[in-house]
């Protein structure tokens, strides 16, 4: 089946995981998501251009830990 560029996704959940550390030793891997978007760079059918994420947000944790930076 051929390709169309209107079936691109340009916005998607990311999901990835924060380890947070002391010195060496991993202490918590806390789960985030944030929303993908992948513009349209306007040249190329379907190309992508620029991408951005929005906040992320914490899914679950014991105790919060601090933000991703």
């Amino acid at each position: 089946m051929p390709w169309n560029a209107d079936q691109l996704v340009r916005s998607f959940l990311y999901a990835y995981e924060v380890e947070f550390l002391t010195g060496l030793t991993g202490i918590q891997t806390c789960p985030y998501t944030t929303t993908m978007t992948l513009a349209d760079n306007g040249m190329t059918l379907g190309g992508v251009g620029s991408v951005t994420f929005s906040q992320p947000r914490l899914t679950d944790c014991g105790e919060a830990p601090p933000p991703p930076e």
